[in-house]
């Protein structure tokens, strides 16, 4: 029973090994225009902050910790995000004002939340021999169809990082 148990598993393995072939006819698809899909990005990432709202918890955890949720409200409401005072933005240029990556001008758009300064507010900004801890969580912002017909196309996000306790 031992021997045919044996002999049944090595035919298994063997029929497995030999069903996988080379993946010739699969072909990866060519890089898209970068200007193209930073126009594409950036109307994503703009109609994310006019349709959602922020809300801030101070010192939920210790040291002015902030907990931060993101709510989904409808386009242009007072308390979306493109109409936060909070909101910045900046050009990603070279110092002559030339694009940096790619023949594109980026723009990147983020919160204010607590600007530094120390416990007795006495500290200058971070320089290149301090430490920063940042607690973040990254997602990419998509659209996608909600199955309804006519097809609807909803934006959505997919969280694909996240370092809430920084200093562990």
């Amino acid at each position: 029973m031992n021997q045919i148990t044996k002999l049944f598993s090595l035919a298994f393995i063997a029929l497995f090994i030999a069903s996988c072939g080379p993946d010739d006819d699969i072909k990866a698809a060519p890089l898209r225009d970068f200007q193209v899909q930073y126009n594409t990005d950036i109307v994503n990432i703009e109609k994310y902050l006019k349709t959602h709202t922020i809300s801030v918890i101070d010192n939920p955890g210790a040291v002015d910790d902030q907990d931060v949720t993101f709510t989904k409200v409808s386009e242009m409401d007072p308390s979306c995000l493109w109409l936060d005072s909070r909101l910045q933005s900046r050009d990603v240029v070279d110092p002559s004002g030339r694009p940096y990556y790619h023949n594109v001008a980026y723009k990147i758009y983020y919160l204010k939340l607590r600007e530094g300064g120390g416990a007795d507010n006495d500290k200058l900004s971070p320089c290149n021999v301090d430490a920063v801890l940042t607690s973040y969580t990254g997602k990419y912002i998509f659209e996608s169809s909600n199955g309804a017909t006519p097809p609807v196309m909803e934006q959505k996000t997919f969280e694909f990082e996240s370092v809430p306790y920084p200093q562990a």
